[in-house]
């Protein structure tokens, strides 16, 4: 039901419909097939995923600071453009994985097992 409810709230807005609908049937498509293998694409991709998601506007107001009027361009090279910035989104996707994302969760899996004189894990400590 919550899938529709925002669909039909979003009834006069039909891009928000649209990316309501496609986010919904990606996760049902996600749970549907959780059981089998992932290409190693794919499992890179959702690696990477939470950097993409930050990243990506930045370099979208940076290709429209380019080109305030994106449609006066010819179509080969917004396409040139597009791969570009889709090249240049998943590189530095990468390197924040690796540099920000990785070490801190290394970080936080560490200080998460550390554990008191008493060999009580520090995270189950009462206040």
């Amino acid at each position: 039901m919550v899938p529709l409810a925002g669909i039909w709230l979003a009834r006069d807005e039909f891009g928000v419909q649209t990316a309501t609908a496609a986010a919904w049937l990606t996760f049902a498509a996600g749970m549907a097939l959780r059981h089998r293998r992932v290409p190693r694409a794919l499992t890179w991709l959702g690696l990477v995923s939470y950097s993409i998601y930050l990243l990506h506007p930045l370099l979208m107001e940076s290709v429209e600071r380019l080109w305030p009027d994106p449609l006066a361009v010819p179509l080969g090279a917004r396409l040139v453009a597009l791969a570009g910035v889709v090249g240049a989104l998943l590189g530095l996707s990468a390197l924040t994985w690796r540099f920000v994302e990785a070490p801190a969760q290394r970080l936080g899996r560490r200080l998460a097992s550390r554990t008191d004189e008493a060999g009580t894990p520090l995270s189950d400590r009462q206040p």
